[in-house]
């Protein structure tokens, strides 16, 4: 199983709240690491399903590098743009200013697959 989703902000924050749940001798460790492989099982899930939902991002590029079929692109001044369809006018479109930096990091899905087995 794949732990990359949780350098993101979501796992990062479901780490430390069961950290601090561990710590605090409220759950034992097993739980915490069942909770964990839940987490990366289900954003492994979510992400596989076809969606319409469309993203762009614009802004200055700051670093790229590629490492073991690993994409992570650090962006400055960035605007995020989403949509959930393609409709016309896009009246599900959103647009946001990004202060700081943006850092995506893009898989190959092949890993993913493979972190599976």
């Amino acid at each position: 199983m794949s732990a990359i989703y949780r350098g993101g902000k979501l796992g990062d924050a479901l780490v430390e709240a069961l950290d601090v749940l561990v710590t605090e001798g409220k759950i034992g460790g097993d739980l915490a690491q069942k909770v964990l492989e839940a987490y990366d099982q289900t954003m492994m899930e979510a992400l596989e399903k076809d969606t319409s939902a469309k993203g762009t991002i614009i802004g200055k590029l700051d670093l790229y590098r590629y490492i073991d079929n690993i994409w992570t692109f650090v962006l400055s001044n960035a605007k995020l743009r989403s949509a959930v369809s393609q409709s016309i006018p896009k009246k599900d479109e959103n647009e946001e200013d990004v202060d700081g930096e943006v850092k995506l990091t893009v898989v190959d899905a092949k890993l993913l697959r493979v972190a599976r087995q």
